[in-house]
């Protein structure tokens, strides 16, 4: 009895390999089975003991295995070599078979294919054994080669090329079949009987109905029995029935130019099946990422290695106020945007997301910032930024998530201002309301002692002082509120309005406007009737109050005692009065009204040596009602 099979597996020494030592065994006991990491260590195996097959499922430094395959060879060109491929290109396959691999094993591989290789690999094994032993029963004389017989050729066609997993058809000059091998049968359906028959029939009555598009596969094919020329290549796909797999074949065939069946043609067919599933695979994938990218409620921006835009969803276009053609090239740092923190200061250009990211390698979570849109609007972003790597481990690619927080930021101003507000207005209650109270209380008291007179008088004092505080505190607690409703409004014809509903003994109101502007009307009368009262109150006798126009506002004057230089910076802030018995909130409720509008207050002196406040960035309404922006203001 010979000795068993011995097969040098060469490549990775996992269970999870292609064609591991255990799936070997698993499907053939008798087999015995030699493992090795590398060429180098085959190669020490080949050097000292018997093998019959090899095995070689190539690393990623030898991809193609083609140098493996050369060192196996170089000890014995007979060996049988059995070559796993994991990318079955039709140049690999070409390089492989012409470097004189026995066969192409191409992966992934199932149970019945692990089955079918075991069967050829025996038939490679006794064909090999055959030749090994016909040369060593008559060794050549007088030299170390020999021409090949008829029967060696024989040999090479029926027990190599025959159980390839190429597929081949051969065809004489007419395009008669001559030859086929165990994958035509396989692949096609067909059988050793259509040796001798014409392919161009065989196409139209048998074979091409088995694929998904039969006259595309034989206008290509037969095209080629017509001009008998070029080389030809195309992917096919066959559909199962009738004991055929579903199956992606490529063709690839070209013109025989010498020997018996010259002016004939060969045809490979590669299964090319575990390639296609893994495209339409990946395909999936990359549609799925694409509804993802499109769909997402966040604004995705995808930056290349330089920092400019290469892609953006349209959630991405809304955020940013631009269309993806015109963000695409467009810098993250574009000046355009005039990137700023919080307080309005621009943010360095290396402390942004995509430039931390491109120096650490590591995602930024929750980075805010703002940014201006090309019609001048201020807008809130939060970004999240992750690096997209590229072979070698650099950042490739940065992608970034970015969202509108312009509500959110505005809400969280909003609540500080109003919180800020309730600490004024409670210090106010507890501060300013408890010095008449106790005037009261004491006054009140010393009343029920005396019985004299003076004490009530203090006491309605008291009472007036309390009554003006409350008055001036329900203003305030309305005045810094935010804007809802605005309209155009007519500033002269409102300044009379408010004049007319005070009580004015001894001033004259002069009018020299007549502006529209646009402001909320209920607003803007509490700000013009407290100037007047702080006018009246402050001013003195005979005076006389002039409200007239600047280029983007307006101005309310007097021509009273005025206020010193020293004090105008201080007149809007709350609890300041130049009065001893002044609440200190009149100028403090105008600030407030006037920040809310988006306006500016300066205090200055006006020409006739009073007090002269401007108000600046009023937006002034046009004829058809439109807002008109002042010069040198933007919107925010």
């Amino acid at each position: 009895m010979g000795r068993a099979t011995q097969i040098l597996c060469i490549g990775p020494l996992t269970p999870s390999s292609t064609l591991s030592v255990d799936h070997i065994r698993h499907l053939d006991d008798s087999i015995a089975v030699l493992p090795a990491g590398t060429t180098s260590e085959a190669t020490e195996i080949l050097e000292s003991q018997p093998v019959d097959c090899v095995i070689y499922e190539p690393t990623s430094e030898d991809e193609a295995g083609l140098d493996g395959v050369r060192q196996i060879q170089a000890h014995d060109p007979m060996l049988p070599v059995f070559l796993v491929l994991n990318s079955p290109a039709e140049r690999t396959v070409e390089a492989a078979l012409s470097a004189g691999v026995t066969d192409c094993v191409l992966a992934p591989l199932d149970d019945v294919d692990r089955r079918l290789l075991i069967n050829r690999i025996q038939r490679a094994v006794d064909t090999s054994r055959k030749r090994s032993s016909a040369r060593d029963s008559h060794p050549p004389a007088g030299s170390e080669t020999r021409v090949a017989t008829e029967a060696d050729y024989q040999s090479l066609i029926e027990d190599v090329l025959g159980v390839s997993y190429v597929g081949t058809f051969v065809l004489d000059a007419d395009f008669s079949v001559v030859w086929i091998n165990d994958s035509i049968a396989e692949y096609f359906g067909v059988d050793s009987d259509i040796i001798g028959q014409d392919k161009r029939g065989l196409i139209e009555g048998r074979i091409k109905h088995i694929f998904a598009d039969p006259d595309r596969f034989a206008d290509r094919v037969i095209a080629t029995y017509d001009n008998n020329t070029y080389v030809e290549r195309f992917e096919c796909h066959v559909t199962p029935g009738d004991g055929r797999k579903d199956r992606w074949l490529e063709h690839w065939s070209y013109p025989i130019t010498t020997g018996p069946y010259a002016g004939g043609r060969i045809e490979h067919y590669v299964d090319i099946t575990a390639r296609k599933q893994r495209e339409q695979e990946l395909n999936d994938e990359r549609a799925l990422l694409d509804r993802l990218f499109e769909t997402s409620p966040a604004g995705i921006v995808l930056l290349d290695s330089d920092g400019e835009i290469v892609r953006t969803n349209s959630h991405g276009e809304v955020v940013l106020g631009l269309s993806e053609s015109t963000l695409v090239g467009r810098r993250y740092d574009d000046a355009k945007w005039e990137i700023h923190d919080a307080e309005g200061t621009p943010i360095p250009s290396d402390e942004l997301p995509f430039s931390v990211v491109k120096r650490t390698g590591k995602p930024v979570f929750g980075y805010e910032h703002g940014i201006r849109l090309a019609d001048g609007t201020q807008r809130w972003l939060s970004v999240n930024a992750s690096p997209l790597a590229a072979d070698d481990g650099s950042v490739d690619r940065v992608i970034c998530a970015v969202a509108d927080i312009t509500a959110i930021w505005d809400s969280e101003r909003a609540l500080a201002k109003d919180n800020e507000r309730l600490d004024e207005f409670a210090s106010i209650v507890s501060h300013d309301l408890r010095n008449p109270l106790n005037v009261l209380a004491g006054s009140l008291e010393l009343a029920e002692e005396t019985g004299e007179s003076v004490h009530f008088e203090r006491a309605m004092r008291a009472v007036t002082r309390m009554t003006q505080l409350i008055d001036d505190l329900l203003l305030l607690a309305r005045s810094g509120a935010g804007i809802d409703d605005t309209e155009a409004v007519d500033v002269g014809r409102l300044v009379v309005d408010c004049w007319q509903s005070l009580v004015v003994e001894d001033a004259t109101l002069e009018v020299e406007t007549d502006k529209e502007i646009v402001a909320d009307q209920s607003r803007l009368t509490q700000l013009l009737e407290n100037l007047f009262r702080n006018a009246i109150e402050h001013g003195g006798d005979g005076l006389t109050v002039t409200v007239g126009d600047l280029d983007d506002g307006l101005f309310v004057a007097d021509d009273g005692v005025g206020i010193p230089e020293s004090q105008r910076e201080r007149i809007f802030e709350q609890g300041f009065s130049s009065k001893h018995n002044g609440t200190g909130l009149g100028l403090y409720i105008v600030d407030q009204i006037a920040d809310a509008h988006g306006w500016r207050l300066s205090a200055d002196e006006s020409e006739t040596g009073g007090l002269r406040i401007e108000i600046t960035g009023v937006q002034r309404a046009s004829p058809t009602g439109e807002q008109i922006e002042p010069e040198g203001r933007r919107p925010t």
